[in-house]
């Protein structure tokens, strides 16, 4: 039976909300890798085919989660996803066969966190666009991770403000989407006899009673339009787009923050009384006011380095999912922005330059054992400027890999330079037996032996003139 004919259920949902053992718990066999940790074990779109003990088969098809994140892969953008999706249901769009289709979709999401983020309302969005309103019923909404909870009154509360908040799951529900619940539950915990509750082939039971309506994403893919030019696609788009905002405001921040560095590096003066301050503080301060100022550098320091962390680990994202899709009219952008990304860990470099010496000079004027406790701390502060030097040599591995491709495409260019120069000599070599040949024949009758004589010099006249004319056009062209 072609997979056109077969009901398909999608199993959606964000990362780690169960999708892969639900499937398992509806085949009963572990058909499909599961993950224990915040990372996605699906990292394409799986089809599992499955026979209902009433003989029907119908097709689950576990998809990556918006979300979705893998140590080895790095994360994918939603826009990666969507496009997942579209070439699920259309493998070879060129051929003009009927694609497959969604029957039903089952959405998963974890009942345990009490709240939801940013990415977690953008994700939620997305998939509203790609169901649609006329597809809406043909959705049911598992909670899942019940069983974790000793206290199931925040669960029904989290459940509550799901179906009710505007931005969440208040349109699936209001276009006749069904809610349940559902849980890792055996014999040390029986399944709860509340309706509420339901079993993954209770769920999937239920979307086969339905009539099966086209999604809104199918549908617009079928007019013609481009994952981008969907609903979906078109919020992924927007969403990236404040992602990149945010990310600029980031940097400026970070380059005010450094201008202001700057401006407060001391001079030796003031470092000269500064030391003698700092001694006489010594003197006359108590053991536990140094041990409250030492926490305090610390956890500063701690502060803007975690900081800085999380702002290099969001520019690294950033900058790799603008190079997914930069074209080569762009490269010359992407370059500058490499470049301006390469300066600013220069100069982050410089002031931990700074840094450093200054260390030398608190090691001068402190006491014994203030130097080895401060010690300790600039190296637990070197430490954490290795991760700095870590995403440098990334960006250089990057341009490198850029540089190559340059490169590259160099020795094609030349390639197809030296075979049209050889192409030009060669025209040019047959212009030229062409113009000796309608030369000879007005040449005036002679003997036949002094002809044949003229006909064998007008051959070997050929290369005489040709070689020296082929020797001068390979000159021109080089010059």
């Amino acid at each position: 039976m072609a997979d056109s004919a077969i009901p398909l259920f999608a199993v959606m949902g964000e990362t780690g909300a169960g999708k892969s053992a639900f499937i398992n718990s509806v085949i009963g066999e572990h058909v499909a890798p599961v993950g224990h940790e915040l990372e996605s074990c699906t990292t394409k779109v799986e089809q599992y085919l499955y026979t209902l003990p009433d003989g029907r088969k119908i097709g689950l098809v576990d998809v990556p989660g918006f979300n979705d994140y893998t140590s080895t892969g790095g994360a994918k953008s939603s826009l990666e996803i969507l496009r997942m999706i579209a070439g699920y249901l259309n493998p070879n769009p060129e051929d003009g066969q009927e694609g497959r289709t969604f029957s039903g979709i089952a959405y998963l999401h974890t009942i345990t966190g009490t709240r939801i983020g940013k990415m977690g309302r953008r994700d939620m969005k997305i998939f509203k666009e790609l169901c649609g309103k006329e597809s809406m019923k043909n959705v049911v909404v598992v909670t899942t991770f019940w069983d974790q909870l000793s206290d199931s009154n925040p669960g029904v509360e989290h459940e509550a403000n799901l179906m009710k908040e505007e931005g969440l799951l208040q349109e699936l529900k209001q276009g006749g989407a069904k809610f349940v619940r559902w849980g890792h539950y055996n014999d040390h915990t029986p399944f709860p006899s509340d309706p509420a509750f339901q079993t993954p082939r209770q769920v999937i039971n239920h979307l086969l009673s339905l009539e099966p309506v086209l999604s809104q994403f199918q549908t617009e893919l079928a007019a013609g339009k481009t994952v981008e030019q969907t609903s979906a696609g078109l919020v992924s788009r927007q969403e990236f787009e404040d992602l990149k905002h945010d990310y600029r405001q980031s940097i400026t921040a970070v380059q005010t923050d450094i201008k202001a560095l700057r401006t407060s590096i001391l001079t030796p003066l003031d470092l000269e009384n500064a030391q003698k301050t700092f001694q006489e503080e010594i003197k006359s301060a108590t053991e536990d006011t140094r041990t409250r100022l030492a926490d305090a550098l610390k956890a500063q320091i701690e502060t803007t380095l975690v900081g800085e962390r999380h702002r290099t680990i969001s520019t690294l994202a950033e900058w790799k999912e603008e190079q997914q899709l930069v074209t080569s009219s762009q490269l010359g952008t992407l370059n500058s922005n490499l470049e301006t990304v390469k300066t600013r860990i220069e100069e982050l470099m410089k002031e931990h330059e700074a840094f450093r010496q200054s260390q030398t000079i608190i090691e001068m004027v402190s006491a014994r054992t203030d130097k080895e406790r401060i010690a300790l701390e600039l190296e637990a502060f070197r430490s954490k400027y290795q991760n700095l030097d870590d995403s440098h040599r990334i960006l250089q591995e990057e341009r490198d890999a850029l540089r190559v491709n340059h490169r590259t495409l160099k020795d094609e260019m030349e390639k197809l330079r030296q075979a049209f120069e050889q192409q030009n000599n060669k025209i040019q070599a047959l212009q030229l037996q062409n113009a000796v040949v309608e030369v000879v024949p007005k040449t005036p009758k002679v003997p036949s032996l002094l002809s044949a004589s003229l006909s064998g010099l007008g051959l070997a006249f050929v290369p005489l003139v040709l070689f020296p004319l082929a020797r001068r056009s390979l000159a021109g062209f080089g010059s």
